[in-house]
Parts: structure tokens; C-alpha cells; sequence
């Protein structure tokens, strides 16, 4: 009897002592490097479920300006960029079946720079991705035939300036294929009216 609950005591210390183990790697792998300097999570919008393999793209700004350098999510919807130079720098991301989307902080002009230097330490920087709505089709002549391909299709609509005043524009733009379709995909809900030229 005690040499049983020996075993037991024993078994249960092992049990806890995995499960903290366990516990600290977890927690060490969702931790960016020390030397990250902008991390952050891509998430759904509207349960905010990681999204990964998402694509974060850090656009350069001003006499730094460049290419973007790019990262993918992990499972976990994480990502991070270290050995950045000093300037300023926005931030995109996209996935299949989502809206692109650019990172702001607030709704001022310069809500959307980040500025970064040896020392900067940027976590918590997430993108919140909407699913993307698709309009699909086919483009026909004047008998009725599908047109080739290459012809111009643009879902386009109205967006208020910030001046108030209202114009049409364009969100999505496609060619058509070998037998007239086209899609017209990384749209927000809303309404569109499809040109064709």
C-alpha cells in the first residue's frame, strides 16, 4: 500500500513536471527572438482564429525606400522582422480567401508608419484579415459567344473622400481567360458595379 502510493506520488510528480516542461516550450516558441524588432499575428477578423502562411509584407519608406521584405505566418498566425535600418516602414498582409489589409494604429494621416530604429522593440503589431468576397462571370458579345482573352473587367464603387466628396473606384481588376471568365477576388462585402472595356 505505501509502495503504491509511492508510485503514484511519483507518477503524478512526473505528470506535472512534463506539463510544466511542456509549458515553458510553449511558450518560448510563440516569444519573437529578443532581436525582432517589429512581431505581431495575423487573425481572422471575425473570431480572430490565426491565419497562417499569411504573407507580411514591410513596405520602406523615404530614403530607405526599397523592396518590401517579406514574412509567412506559423501555425499560430505569428510573425516577425529583425536587422531592420532605421526609417519608417508600413505594413501589409495577405492570405488566400481574405482582403489584403495594411496595419494602422489609429486613423491619423501617419497611423500606419512605423518608425523603427537599433533599439526599437515593436510587438503586438496584428493584422486583422476580412474573408474576401468573389464575383465571378463570363464576359459575351454582341451574339451571345464568349469574348477572348483580354478583356479588361473592374469591379469598382463608391468611396467618400476627405473632403466628403464621393467618386468611383476601382477595388479589383482582371483580365479575361481563353473562354471569357474572369474573377474579381480580395473584395470587402459591399456593393460593386463590374466594368468591362
Amino acid at each position: 500500500s505505501l509502495r503504491r502510493y509511492r508510485m503514484k506520488l511519483s507518477q503524478r510528480r512526473v505528470s506535472v513536471l512534463l506539463f510544466v516542461v511542456a509549458l515553458v516550450l510553449n511558450l518560448r516558441a510563440q516569444l519573437p527572438p529578443p532581436d525582432a524588432q517589429i512581431a505581431g499575428r495575423v487573425v481572422r477578423a471575425d473570431n480572430s482564429a490565426p491565419i497562417e502562411d499569411a504573407i507580411v509584407a514591410l513596405f520602406p519608406w523615404g530614403p530607405i525606400a526599397g523592396n518590401p521584405q517579406t514574412a509567412k505566418t506559423n501555425p499560430n498566425g505569428e510573425y516577425y522582422f529583425q536587422g531592420l535600418k532605421a526609417g519608417s516602414y508600413t505594413i501589409m498582409a495577405s492570405a488566400d480567401g481574405f482582403v489584403t489589409a495594411g496595419y494602422r494604429r489609429d486613423a491619423s494621416p501617419l497611423g500606419g508608419m512605423l518608425k523603427v530604429d537599433a533599439t526599437t522593440r515593436l510587438s503586438g503589431v496584428d493584422l486583422r484579415l476580412i474573408r474576401e468576397a468573389v464575383i465571378r462571370g463570363v464576359v459575351i458579345d454582341d451574339a451571345g459567344k464568349p469574348v477572348e482573352s483580354g478583356v479588361f473587367v473592374a469591379a469598382v464603387r463608391w468611396e467618400t473622400r476627405d473632403d466628403g466628396s464621393k467618386r468611383l473606384s476601382p477595388v479589383s481588376i482582371e483580365y479575361t481567360n481563353a473562354t471569357g471568365h474572369f474573377a474579381l477576388k480580395k473584395l470587402p462585402a459591399g456593393s460593386y458595379f463590374v466594368c468591362v472595356d
